[in-house]
């Protein structure tokens, strides 16, 4: 899979579940690598704090999460 698919991919997957997802569960529904998913998952946190997005990725151990940026939390 390209990798702004799998960004993509993993965006739905993180909107949808409203919690906190496992890498592993990530890379099995979407056909990739926990290596992959991590390292997509690690270009996407750094891409939305450079760009100061309202919604950030959040790792938290092994599983990544969307949540408000703490810029747009009062809100």
């Amino acid at each position: 899979m390209v990798e702004n698919n799998i960004e993509s991919a993993i965006e739905a997957i993180l909107f949808v579940a409203g919690d906190a997802v496992k890498i592993d569960d990530i890379a099995e529904a979407i056909g990739e690598t926990k290596v992959t998913i991590s390292s997509v998952a690690d270009k996407m946190i750094e891409e939305r704090k450079k760009k100061g997005s309202g919604i950030e990725v959040f790792r938290v151990g092994d599983k990544l999460q969307l949540t408000t940026s703490k810029k747009y939390e009062e809100y």
